[in-house]
């Protein structure tokens, strides 16, 4: 089964909006890309993507943190860096 992406206009999505929640859940349609005056102007994603949207987003920031760390682990200045230091830095590293 080959997984879609649409653009909608607003007017059209309202309408649509059930048949369009029901392609969403279902997986036969990854989101909707809503258009106001032929511009983009929202995403419609299930609450699956999203979750996995949002994980993949919670990894990258992680990845960030742990990139930081090791640039600071990288600079010889004798500077030395306490657990409390980084959480207050960086927030805790509960992951």
């Amino acid at each position: 089964m080959s997984v879609t992406q649409e653009a909608i206009g607003i007017t059209e999505a309202k309408a649509a909006l059930p048949a369009l929640v029901r392609r969403l859940t279902s997986g036969r349609q990854a989101r909707a890309l809503l258009l106001r005056h032929n511009r983009p102007v929202a995403v419609i994603l299930s609450v699956e993507t999203y979750d996995r949207l949002q994980a993949v987003l919670d990894r990258a920031e992680h990845l960030d943190d742990a990139l930081a760390l090791a640039r600071a682990a990288s600079v010889d200045d004798g500077t030395t860096y306490t657990l409390a230091d980084l959480d207050a830095k960086f927030g805790p590293f509960d992951d």
